[in-house]
């Protein structure tokens, strides 16, 4: 199977970010017009810091009163991700994201930041790989 930064060189190096100082009412006026659903985090010195997504607001928000705007993204960012590295492959990569019920992995080389891996870009691998990963001889056995 293919290493993850096969996946990384294929999406290129654009990336949704949101810088840890700003509101959470910015990172969800920015998702809503990028039309994306989580945002990587980054601090003054541009480190990555984590990720931050529409489920976490929203799960913040359920669970007391808060106004978006008076609470900065720092606060709700999870930092608490699993990560991948450059080493890993495909395979390892959707066996963590399985074990941590996770969508997003952070791929990093040593401490170096190098991009993020989500459950579609793994589905969109195994889609351009499908001769190896579904062997014909096998499904038909099954069926």
């Amino acid at each position: 199977m293919e290493k993850v930064t096969a996946i990384l060189n294929r999406k290129g190096p654009g990336y949704r970010f949101i810088s840890s100082s700003s509101s959470v009412d910015e990172a969800l006026c920015r998702m809503s017009c990028e039309n994306a659903d989580h945002l990587l985090v980054f601090d003054n010195e541009e480190k990555f810091i984590g990720v931050i997504t529409e489920h976490d607001i929203l799960q913040q928000a359920m669970q007391g009163e808060f106004y978006p705007a008076s609470i900065p993204v720092e606060k709700l960012v999870n930092k608490r991700l699993p990560t991948a590295s450059t080493d890993d492959t495909v395979d390892q990569c959707m066996q963590r994201m399985l074990q941590y019920h996770v969508r997003l992995l952070p791929v990093f080389d040593g401490f170096v930041f190098k991009g993020l891996v989500s459950s579609d870009d793994i589905l969109d691998e195994l889609a351009l790989h499908k001769e190896i990963v579904f062997d014909e001889d096998k499904v038909n056995r099954v069926y």
